[in-house]
């Protein structure tokens, strides 16, 4: 599961509202126990943000096919979005893609705001699904779009980012070979040159075609520092020193534009039942974490004090049946889970949960299972765990899948690349059929996280098998079991 954070000079806290509100546009699904002119402000300025996105890169083609709606959480404070663990009060908002789905978190507060346009430029980002950049340039993009805002009349962006600033100013420097290299290292000053250096690149004379000579020659496997010193600069010394006399010059450059005329965002705004003060982030977390996670005893605790203030709330009853699922008894799960889709046959999430409590070792059971799957994907067509799900029942990463498998799965990747797990999972069946170098570009993104974690060193090593043609060690590897997981968690 990837996760970035951002970290703040301070934290803020605001006081909780008694309501939670749900706001819908074509590409954003944002929960807040916020007013809802908030909500409403919120997720039509992330439209915008979006439309901005598409209009200045070469992702807005990539971006702009069907894609499900991202979740989004604004809270008043930052613990409530952990319900099962700490999150560090220095944190204003988080984005973790996974198995079980793709969330932003944010405060309601403008901090909040900042941390949200960032983790979306990341998952924008993503979204093209064949993208391979350097860390710095990943982290850079996201801190110089994060900078725009938008009001009735202007669009403006490209903004200096004071807190960016104010550590260039009063740091020692990364040297510039650390900072081109991966994966993010050197804490908050990684984060500052980082803009720094993307902000030159796109804004200083005559650098954007030496930035995008570079980052072609990275994608084609050349070292960044390498590639850097080609394309860009042979001097990393003498162009840091140029790097530093633009950024603590005055002739920093902004872009402001009059406002075309727009069709405003639609937005759609519902009540959700008193139960989601207590429970819509508990189910949240609990969707996203795996049934042998440390932090199972705490989520059993808040999830059963929770429902039972909530007796016979389907919400509620929600929560116990993926309770059960995760961590309990399958037939549990699965009783509970019949009883809500008497109530609503046509819900594609309580669908993919009961495939999954269904028992898939017989054919009769893969059978149902598949079913199930089946209605979801009906039900709703864009939720790429649905048909995730789908293609590993019929046995994608142990065996060749036939073509219209293979098209599902290849599916649920376009859906949601930025979930490194659905692309080794593509990944395996390419290998399967014979496509070992198409296997390879698919993982290219995850094996170049610039965060790096267990899932970008599997990438890597399955990549290099790809390349090779080593399929033995391609699967060995795959299926190796992961040496932090070798022991259980306290």
């Amino acid at each position: 599961m990837r996760k970035w954070m951002l970290l703040l000079l301070f934290a803020f806290a605001t006081p909780a509202q008694a309501e939670w509100l749900v706001a819908e546009t074509e590409h954003f699904r944002i929960h807040g126990d916020v007013p809802e002119q908030l909500i409403r402000d919120r997720a039509a300025l992330l439209e915008d943000y979006r439309g901005l996105l598409g209009a200045l890169t070469n992702v807005g083609a990539a971006a702009a096919s069907p894609a499900p709606r991202l979740d989004v959480y604004l809270v008043g404070n930052i613990a409530k979005a952990s319900p099962f663990g700490r999150t560090r009060p220095d944190i204003a908002g988080f984005y973790t893609a996974g198995p079980g789905g793709v969330q932003a978190y944010a405060v309601t507060v403008e901090s909040g705001l900042s941390i949200l346009l960032h983790e979306y430029a990341h998952h924008f980002m993503l979204a093209s699904g064949s993208g391979t950049y350097p860390a710095w340039y990943v982290e850079g993009f996201a801190e110089y779009f994060m900078t725009a805002r938008f009001t009735p009349d202007q669009v403006e962006f490209g903004a200096v980012d004071r807190n960016r600033a104010s550590f260039l100013v009063g740091s020692e420097w990364l040297p510039m070979a650390d900072l081109l290299a991966a994966p993010v290292s050197g804490g908050v000053l990684f984060y500052a040159q980082s803009w720094g250096l993307t902000h030159y690149m796109f804004r200083a004379p005559g650098q954007l075609p030496k930035l995008q000579a570079y980052l072609l020659a990275v994608a084609n496997r050349t070292g960044s520092v390498e590639a850097f010193k080609t394309h860009v600069a042979e001097d990393l010394r003498a162009f840091q020193g140029r790097l530093r006399g633009y950024l603590m010059s005055r002739k920093i450059t902004l872009t402001r534009f009059k406002r075309p005329p727009a069709t405003p965002a639609n937005v759609v705004v519902r009540k959700l039942p008193a139960a989601a003060e207590d429970l819509l982030l508990p189910i949240a977390n609990l969707e996203r974490l795996p049934s042998d996670s440390p932090l199972k005893n705490r989520a059993i605790e808040v999830i059963t004090r929770a429902a039972a203030r909530h007796p016979g709330d389907p919400m509620a009853e929600r929560a116990l049946a993926l309770l059960a699922l995760r961590f309990g008894d399958r037939k549990e799960a699965a009783d509970r889970l019949d009883a809500l889709l008497e109530q609503s046959p046509a819900d594609a999430t309580l669908l993919l949960w009961r495939a999954e409590a269904t028992p898939q070792d017989t054919p009769d059971g893969r059978a149902e299972a598949l079913r199930a799957l089946v209605r979801a994907y009906k039900a709703n067509p864009e939720d790429w765990r649905t048909l995730r799900a789908y293609a590993l029942a019929r046995g994608a990463r142990t065996t060749r899948l036939g073509d219209s498998d293979l098209d599902v799965l290849q599916l649920a990747w376009q859906l949601a690349p930025q979930v490194p797990e659905v692309a080794v999972d593509f990944a395996a069946a390419l290998v399967h059929a014979g496509r070992p170098v198409a296997a390879a570009r698919i993982l290219a993104p995850v094996a170049n996280s610039p965060h790096g974690g267990r899932l970008a060193i599997l990438a890597k090593t399955l990549m290099t098998s790809a390349e090779a043609g080593n399929n033995q060690l391609f699967f060995d590897t795959l299926f190796a079991k992961p040496q932090e997981d070798a022991t259980e968690a306290p």
